[in-house]
């Protein structure tokens, strides 16, 4: 095997090693500071937040906040897709994807 192959391959491994560290090291904090990790979201969302949102995933969800005049998001793990759920003001695909589209919300 020639030399810089094997030098990438030894560079290759070293940041595969990095990422894992990083990754599990990230897991460890969140997972033994949930409470303050939690505690931080909700105060950010607090602070943006200027009266109710619903979240749910069925359209009775969708039809209770539109009865109160409220602002609707959906999230399509439940058993119902986004062409049900296309009466909310949004539409997520999981709960990543339900924070990016809050985020979006509540700043704009």
């Amino acid at each position: 095997m020639p030399r810089t192959l094997k030098i990438i391959l030894k560079l290759i491994a070293g940041i595969a090693l990095i990422v894992i560290l990083v990754f599990f090291g990230l897991l460890w904090y969140v997972n033994s500071h949930k409470e303050k990790v939690l505690k931080l979201v909700n105060t950010e969302l607090n602070n943006k937040l200027d009266g109710t949102i619903v979240i749910g995933d069925t359209p009775r969800d969708i039809a209770c906040a539109r009865a109160d005049d409220l602002r609707c998001f959906a999230v399509t793990t439940g058993r119902f897709g986004p062409e049900e759920l296309a009466g909310a003001d949004g539409v997520a695909g999981d709960a990543a994807a339900l924070r990016g589209l809050l985020e979006s919300a509540l700043s704009g």
